[in-house]
């Protein structure tokens, strides 16, 4: 008679998560992670690509208002005050830029040439700003580079460019006067 007994009722709802259920959880948030930081760093590189290309950009036009308005007035040209000491990087302040000699420094200094973020004030951000030398910076480290060449730069006769991550010539190269 004991099989006939009625047995106690059984709980429909459970108390824990068994280990498989745990670890199938565990797996999807970690997956879901990954894939959100993929993705945050991909945004974060176009955001430091696209920001390298408009402060090319500002340096432009900064230097071809500048250069209108020296040639308007003086009648000479501008194109050395970027680069003065020719290395194809944009200048710092000449007292605090490492590539200027002494006899630069003081050539510069006498023609009142205070280097290109003191002379024109572009609007660019501080983070692009060398704090020792006054030397415009990419993100990655690299200094933005100058050349000058008659209208070979989409009909300027200047070119702004950052080598970007990789300091190598190469066709990534972010510019101011944009793809050919």
């Amino acid at each position: 008679m004991s099989s006939l007994a009625p047995r106690p009722p059984r709980s429909s709802h459970r108390h824990a998560f068994t280990l498989i259920e745990l670890l199938v959880v565990i797996s999807i948030i970690l997956i879901l992670t990954g894939l959100i930081y993929a993705s945050f760093n991909l945004f974060k590189h176009q955001a430091m690509r696209r920001n390298t290309t408009l402060t090319c950009q500002v340096l432009s036009l900064a230097i071809t208002a500048y250069s209108q308005g020296v040639l308007q007035y003086s009648g000479s040209a501008a194109y050395p005050a970027w680069d003065w000491n020719r290395d194809s990087i944009i200048d710092g302040r000449p007292a605090e830029d490492p590539d200027f000699s002494p006899g630069l420094q003081i050539a510069a200094t006498a023609g009142s040439y205070s280097g290109i973020i003191d002379m024109l004030r572009p609007d660019i951000p501080k983070s692009f700003v060398q704090a020792s030398t006054g030397r415009i910076i990419d993100p990655w480290g690299g200094y933005l580079h100058i050349a000058w060449a008659a209208r070979a730069y989409n009909g300027e006769n200047y070119g702004i460019w950052s080598t970007g991550e990789t300091p190598a010539v190469t066709s990534s190269h972010l510019t101011s006067w944009g793809a050919k």
